[in-house]
């Protein structure tokens, strides 16, 4: 079976989603995740839940863990 990546970037697809997506394509459990970047079960139970209150480097790291990159840029180009 081939599998396909979809860009993502330039959909309404929330973050929360687009890490739950992406871990259960890679037939992942949610406990899988977190032991893969030292978090707890909890946390990425959040990330996936757009929760909120989740350092930007941990989401980055649970981001990771399931071959995701979250990257942040200026929301308007300076003149």
């Amino acid at each position: 079976m081939v599998s396909t990546m979809t860009d993502i970037s330039d959909t309404q697809v929330s973050t929360g989603a687009a890490i739950r997506e992406r871990r259960k394509l890679l037939g992942l459990t949610q406990a899988e995740v977190a032991a893969l970047c030292e978090v707890s079960r909890d946390t990425v139970v959040r990330a996936e839940a757009d929760d909120g209150g989740i350092a930007v480097g941990t989401l980055r790291r649970i981001a990771a863990a399931v071959g995701l990159e979250v990257t942040l840029q200026p929301r308007y180009r300076e003149s």
